[in-house]
C-alpha cells in the first residue's frame, strides 16, 4: 500500500457572515496546493482523518454556525 501523507487544516473566519473552510494538501505533489475540502458553511474548530482515511476518504470536523454546533462528516 502506497503511503499517503496529507495534511489538514482547519480555519474560523470572526467575520459574522463568513465561514471558515479545512483545507488539505498532499505532500507526495510538490507542485500541489491548498485544496478546499468543501466541508460547507461552518467555522471548524478541530478536524481529524479517520481512522480508514486511505479506504473512506472521511474527515470528521467539529463546526458551528451562528446557532449551532455540530459533527460533520
Amino acid at each position: 500500500m502506497d503511503k499517503t501523507n496529507i495534511i489538514a487544516v482547519s480555519t474560523i473566519d470572526t467575520d459574522v457572515a463568513q465561514y471558515g473552510v479545512v483545507y488539505l494538501l498532499d505532500e507526495r505533489k510538490i507542485e500541489s496546493n491548498w485544496a478546499n475540502a468543501g466541508i460547507g458553511n461552518y467555522d471548524i474548530y478541530h478536524v481529524a482523518f479517520s481512522p480508514n482515511y486511505s479506504n473512506d476518504r472521511q474527515l470528521i470536523a467539529v463546526a458551528t454556525t451562528a446557532t449551532a454546533h455540530l459533527l460533520c462528516r
